[in-house]
């Protein structure tokens, strides 16, 4: 058997009674009335990826570490893992944004430390920080870091966006209010016109860049809707790494996809 497909299939059978429980956190979230009208903001590159940690004990006996597991909730041919050799004992499903061609993870949100994390965002956050101490994540393939949030009031959001690193990622707002979350395109992608876009392999199977063929800015990640769009685009990157395709805008997941 694949280790890999089996590994993954394992992983997926244990975040599942997992996510059930956070969904039905979010449903009983979303009766609440809030007094005031304060809701955090996240500037991001729409490339949103949940990380689940767990201990490799729990899958091959004698190995110690973890394991690192990434996923979207709408595309499962993106999702991967690897293992290392930190040493988280409670699991964690974290929430955050993969940048730079997926090499950097910016940590947005907290939802599950051996039980949901139903607390204020503002809590949630300082529970990040003191996960993740200066050194943990050493030694990984990918950058781990928090990921900047602000306050709506606040007016450093500008500024933060002019000096971000990876600035000319940033394409949508997310806003967070108790568990309920929204995200808001920042440029006017929503007219269901097909235009041209450039696409480009990354180093991670079935994820593919965006890129605004006027400006060179990207733009999030490609949305694979099925099997059928995964093969057409192995074909189309056969010899190219980069290729010029049509798309179109998908409201519903916020992302690009090929016509």
């Amino acid at each position: 058997m694949n280790r890999n497909i089996d590994i993954k299939s394992i992983l997926k059978n244990s975040l599942k009674p997992i996510l059930e429980e956070y969904n039905k956190c979010i449903i009983d979230d979303s009766n609440n009335v809030y007094i005031d009208n304060t809701y955090h903001i996240i500037p991001n590159n729409n490339n949103k990826f949940f990380l689940f940690i767990t201990n490799k004990k729990k899958y091959e006996q004698y190995k110690s570490g973890n394991i690192l597991y990434f996923f979207q909730n709408d595309n499962t041919l993106t999702d991967f893992y690897f293992e290392t050799s930190l040493e988280f004992e409670n699991e964690i499903l974290f929430e955050g944004y993969l940048y730079n061609d997926n090499t950097s993870y910016l940590i947005s949100d907290l939802l599950y430390n051996n039980s949901v994390v139903i607390n204020e965002y503002t809590n949630r956050f300082k529970n990040i920080k003191k996960l993740i101490t200066s050194n943990i994540f050493q030694n990984c393939t990918i950058n781990f870091n928090l990921h900047c949030n602000f306050i709506n009031t606040s007016q450093n959001i500008n500024i933060f966006i002019n000096n971000f690193i990876y600035k000319n990622e940033i394409v949508s707002m997310e806003h967070i209010k108790g568990l309920t979350k929204t995200r808001i395109l920042l440029k006017n992608n929503k007219d269901n016109v097909a235009v041209n876009k450039r696409l480009e392999k990354t180093k991670y199977t079935e994820v593919y860049n965006v890129y605004n063929t006027e400006n060179g800015n990207k733009e999030g990640v490609l949305y694979v809707k099925n099997i059928q769009e995964s093969k057409i685009l192995k074909n189309m990157f056969i010899k190219d790494s980069c290729v010029i395709v049509k798309c179109i805008f998908n409201k519903q997941f916020n992302k690009w996809k090929i016509v």
